[in-house]
């Protein structure tokens, strides 16, 4: 597909993500303007009261998203998929309450996604065009979503800091068959290592 027909399909995700929470049930939707790429705030996720569970949108939410990231076989275009569904995810998620594994569980399998996609780009495009941009945008993301302390977008935007996953320490260690070291990552405790290492979590696609 060309970079035009990419571009119409984040559009269609955005309309879809939408509906999700423009239709729910009973009488209460979520009032949105704008597109659905770049940035939180004129995302076509916009902000309003959200009339449906987070459970119930968490459910629809990675069956959107993995029927749209599965129409595509190379990485570049399943990383737009994902940050157009990062973007309305922060939207919609501004009413979700704090504490929610439903939640926890998406940011952590938009993640590791993110994560995967990234092994296939060297460091030199990190600051190239278009994936510049969806970076830029996963980290405002991460911002926005910094009050559910999700452990694994926190470390997948420490890695993009630091020049994207072949530079990681601890990536570079399981590539030479190395024990990483304990003070690698957030702290010696299990809970706290990124799940890409542990492998406990599910990606979205």
């Amino acid at each position: 597909m060309a970079e035009e027909e990419s571009d119409q399909e984040a559009e269609r995700l955005g309309e879809e993500l939408v509906a999700i929470v423009e239709s729910p049930p009973g009488p209460v939707g979520l009032r949105v303007a704008g597109n659905s790429k770049g940035s939180i705030g004129d995302s076509s996720c916009g902000g309003g009261v959200v009339g449906i569970s987070s459970r119930d949108y968490c459910r629809r939410f990675c069956q959107v998203v993995e029927d749209y990231a599965g129409r595509w076989q190379v990485p570049l275009p399943q990383l737009q998929v994902l940050q157009t569904a990062l973007c309305c995810f922060t939207s919609a998620s501004t009413s979700f309450p704090d504490e929610c594994e439903h939640v926890q569980y998406v940011l952590s399998s938009l993640a590791l996604s993110f994560f995967e996609l990234l092994l296939f780009f060297g460091r030199d495009e990190f600051y190239e065009e278009p994936l510049k941009d969806i970076l830029g945008s996963f980290k405002e993301c991460q911002n926005h979503l910094r009050r559910y302390g999700n452990v694994n977008l926190e470390l997948v935007t420490r890695i993009i800091r630091d020049g994207g996953p072949w530079e990681d320490p601890v990536l570079q260690a399981v590539l030479k068959a190395q024990p990483a070291s304990q003070e690698i990552g957030t702290s010696g405790d299990s809970k706290s290592k990124p799940a890409f290492v542990r492998s406990e979590h599910n990606f979205i696609f």
